[in-house]
Parts: C-alpha cells; sequence; structure tokens
C-alpha cells in the first residue's frame, strides 16, 4: 500500500527531474515501510486476540453474577460487577481501536456499506455507553430529526463512529452534563454533529486532536480513561466512507465534533 508522504516526496522529486539512484532510493525506502507497516498489523492481530480471550470470559462470568447464577448478589456487589463490566467494555473499545487503526493503514479494513437510519444508530450508540455515562451522570440528547435521508455507509462502522465521539463528549462534558447529538441535511451528504457543554479543548490542542495517541497535557482530561484513539479511529473510518470530519470547540463554550456522511 503506498504511503502518502511517499507519494508527495515522489512526485517532489519528479518535479526535480531526480536521478535513477535517487529514485531507487526511495523504492527501497517504500518497500522498507510497507513491510514494517505489515509486521506491525501482524503483531497487533496477535495481541488483539489473545487479549480478548480473557476479556470475553471475564465478561461471561461477570454477566452470570449479576443475573444471580451463583445466588443472589446485594447492591453493593451488583455496583462491583457492573464496574468490572464497564472497565471490560473499556478494554475491548480500546482492543478494537488498535485492530481497526492497524487493518485501516494496510487496506485490510473491510466495509458492508447499507442504507442507514442515523436516529436508531444514536439511540443504540447512547445505549452501549450507557453505563460509562452513568458513572458521572451523563445523558445523551438525540435530537436527529425521523425524517432525515438516509446515509450510504456501513452501519456497524457508523455505530462505532457515534461511540467514539460519545465517549469523547463524556470525557469533556461535565458531570451531570448532556451530550447532544444532532443531524442536518448538507445538500449531498449528511452532517452529525455530537456537542458537549463542557469547558472546551485548548487552541494549542486542536490541531493534534485527530493524532493516534494524543492526549492533551491538560489534567482534567489526563484525570480521565482514554488512550488518545478514538477520534483517530473515527477519522479512519469516516474517510473510508467517503465521508469527512472536523472539530470545533472554545474553551469555556465546549466541543462539537462533526462528521459528514454522503446521502444514499
Amino acid at each position: 500500500m503506498s504511503h502518502p508522504n511517499i507519494d508527495k516526496l515522489r512526485s517532489a522529486l519528479d518535479a526535480l527531474g531526480a536521478d535513477a539512484e535517487t529514485r531507487a532510493a526511495l523504492d527501497a525506502l517504500e518497500a522498507e515501510l510497507a513491510n514494517a507497516t505489515d509486521e506491525k498489523a501482524k503483531f497487533v492481530s496477535v495481541i488483539t486476540h489473545e487479549l480478548r480471550l480473557p476479556m470475553t470470559s471475564i465478561q461471561g462470568y461477570t454477566d452470570l453474577l449479576r443475573q444471580g447464577a451463583m445466588g443472589e448478589i446485594n447492591d453493593n456487589q451488583r455496583n462491583f460487577l457492573n464496574v468490572i463490566r464497564a472497565n471490560v467494555h473499556r478494554m475491548n473499545a480500546l482492543v478494537t481501536s488498535l485492530s481497526d487503526m492497524t487493518k485501516a493503514e494496510v487496506g485490510r479494513l473491510k466495509l458492508d456499506p447499507a442504507t442507514v437510519a442515523l436516529r436508531p444508530l444514536v439511540d443504540k450508540a447512547a445505549g452501549a455507553k450507557k453505563e460509562a455515562l452513568a458513572e458521572f451522570e451523563q445523558t445523551v440528547d438525540n435530537q436527529v430529526a425521523e425524517g432525515l435521508p438516509n446515509v450510504l455507509a456501513d452501519p456497524q462502522r457508523v455505530q462505532q463512529v457515534l461511540e467514539h465521539l460519545i465517549d469523547n463528549a463524556a470525557r469533556y462534558a461535565d458531570p451531570g452534563g448532556t451530550i447532544t447529538v444532532g443531524a442536518e441535511d448538507k445538500n449531498g451528504s449528511i452532517r452529525i454533529t455530537v456537542h458537549d457543554n463542557g469547558y472546551g479543548i485548548p487552541e494549542e490542542d486542536l490541531p493534534k486532536v485527530f493524532e493516534p495517541f494524543y492526549r492533551s497535557d491538560d489534567q482534567r482530561v489526563r484525570d480521565k480513561h482514554g488512550w488518545g484513539l478514538g477520534l483517530s479511529v473515527c477519522r479512519q473510518l469516516v474517510a473510508l466512507m467517503s465521508g469527512n470530519v472536523g472539530l470545533e470547540s472554545r474553551p469555556g463554550e465546549g466541543t462539537t465534533v462533526w462528521v459528514e456522511l454522503p446521502k444514499a
């Protein structure tokens, strides 16, 4: 798979009339980079597979205990089990993000495009994050209109993007705050917005928020869970679905992340 930076360098060398030796060196560099990327993808694939096995067991036994399989449980025990379950979900989301990111880098992330109604997907995404949001008494306000035109995209990946955006908004929103999800018709596309009423993102962080593993130095963010992968994975997934993504934020006024996807 061709690397965009290598392509830019090759175009520059063509414009400068570079000699055959220089071109050969660039070809060798590209092959080395492709091999390193492929090896990284294989490594991550093995690691994520090994991590998923124990997480599946932990979640399964936790659910059995919550359902009373080993006898009735009290409220404190249920709360402890809910914490375990929520953290298993967080770990599973991290593993999925790592896997998707590396697959996208080597062109192996498969999509299944379909006609997608957005409002039900927002409800499903909010439901998937219900326990994590309950930890800080946060809620999701689904303002996507029932009659909004459908989008042409992979429904599983759209829900994944929405979950990442809700999770990101929860990280910046105030305890007890509301995360608002809306959407509007923008001619040939639908723009989805996810807004939080939190403290906003510092201006110096804005150019970096979509970079993999980037986390702000702001202590308010550092104190919360996260690996800095959510927005980066969103950008990759949205690009694969022929869409665009962006972010607007002002300190003290909250943050809005928008995603544009083609209409069906």
